[in-house]
């Protein structure tokens, strides 16, 4: 969850990562950019940006 109070969700078998806005009621669905990700490991900054490690080919990735 971020300082907003959006909850983050990765979908490791998807490639995708999914953000629900309680405050809007929103729910939506972001494509990552490279395929087979998995993943793993990811943390929300002081930005609001959503970093991950990606597992299956070890880079890093992220969302602003």
């Amino acid at each position: 969850v971020d300082g907003a109070g959006r909850v983050w969700i990765n979908c490791i078998d998807t490639d995708k990562v999914s953000l629900f806005d309680p405050v809007r009621e929103i729910f939506r669905v972001i494509a990552l950019p490279s395929l087979d990700v998995g993943i793993r490991k990811a943390i929300i900054d002081s930005h609001r940006s959503y970093w991950y490690m990606n597992s299956h080919n070890d880079r890093l990735g992220l969302i602003e």
